[in-house]
C-alpha cells in the first residue's frame, strides 16, 4: 500500500537552514580588508592628544610631535575625532574609510585653532639602498617656506610649500623614491635659511613635516619631525 509521506515539516526545516546559512554569511567579517590609520600630534602648543574612531580611542594619547602606529580600523563611514580629555572634542569629521588603504591623520595648526588634517598613504617598501619620502608644511606662523632635501650627492627639491598644501594639492601627499642617507632638511623662510640634519635609513618610508612655531621657543620652536610608515 503506498503511504503518503508529509513533506511540509522538512520544507520548513530547510528554509530555516537556508537562513541560518544565510545570517552566518552576513556576520563572517574574515573576509573584508580593514583600512589602516596613523595618527600624529603635530599641534606644537597643544596638550597631549586622543584621536577617537566613533568615541573609540586610537592607541594612547599623543604628545607634540608623536605618531602611533597604524591602527586596523573597519572600512566605513567613521566620526573622527581628536580630543585633550575623554569628553571634550576639540574637532570632528565624518569620512569613508576605503577597504585595504593606509591612512594618516594629523591634528595640525596652533591649540587655539586646531584642526584635523587626513592624507591616505600610497606606499611601497623601497629596496634597502632607497627610501620613500614626503614633506608637510605645518609650521602655523610660517605662511610660506622653500624645502629641499640635500647632501654632497643628491638634491631633492621639494617645492615652495604653504601651510597644510597637500589638502590642496593632493600630488603632495606622493612619495618620492630616494637613496637612504643622512641628509639636510633646508627650510627658506623669509630670507632666512633653517637646517635639520636627518638620518633617513634605507627600506624605510618616511613623511618629514615642518612643526613647531617659527617665533617659538623650546619644545615648541619651529623643526623636523619624522614618521616612519613602515
Amino acid at each position: 500500500m503506498y503511504k503518503k509521506e508529509n513533506t511540509v515539516p522538512a520544507l520548513i526545516c530547510f528554509f530555516i537552514f537556508c537562513l541560518c546559512a544565510i545570517a552566518c554569511q552576513k556576520n563572517d567579517q574574515s573576509s573584508i580588508n580593514p583600512s589602516q590609520i596613523q595618527c600624529i600630534n603635530a599641534s606644537p602648543d597643544a596638550p597631549a592628544l586622543y584621536f577617537l574612531d566613533n568615541y573609540t580611542a586610537i592607541g594612547d594619547s599623543l604628545s607634540f610631535p608623536g605618531n602611533t602606529s597604524y591602527t586596523a580600523l573597519a572600512p566605513v563611514t567613521s566620526k573622527f575625532s581628536i580630543t585633550n580629555t575623554a569628553a571634550n572634542s576639540l574637532t570632528s569629521f565624518y569620512t569613508t574609510l576605503v577597504p585595504g588603504a593606509f591612512y594618516s591623520l594629523f591634528a595640525i595648526d596652533s591649540f587655539s585653532s586646531i584642526r584635523a588634517s587626513m592624507v591616505q598613504d600610497i606606499f611601497f617598501t623601497p629596496s634597502p639602498d632607497s627610501m620613500l619620502v614626503r614633506f608637510f608644511h605645518f609650521c602655523p606662523d610660517a605662511n610660506y617656506m622653500v624645502a629641499y632635501l640635500e647632501n654632497p650627492i643628491d638634491t631633492l627639491y621639494l617645492g615652495t610649500r604653504s601651510f597644510n598644501d597637500q589638502n590642496t594639492f593632493s600630488t603632495y601627499s606622493n612619495f618620492v623614491e630616494i637613496p637612504a642617507g643622512t641628509y639636510n632638511l633646508q627650510l627658506d623662510i623669509d630670507s632666512s635659511a633653517y637646517i635639520f640634519p636627518l638620518n633617513l635609513s634605507g627600506g624605510k618610508v618616511y613623511t618629514i613635516f615642518a612643526g613647531g612655531f617659527l617665533h617659538g621657543s623650546g619644545s615648541s620652536a619651529l623643526q623636523a619631525s619624522l614618521v616612519v610608515h613602515n
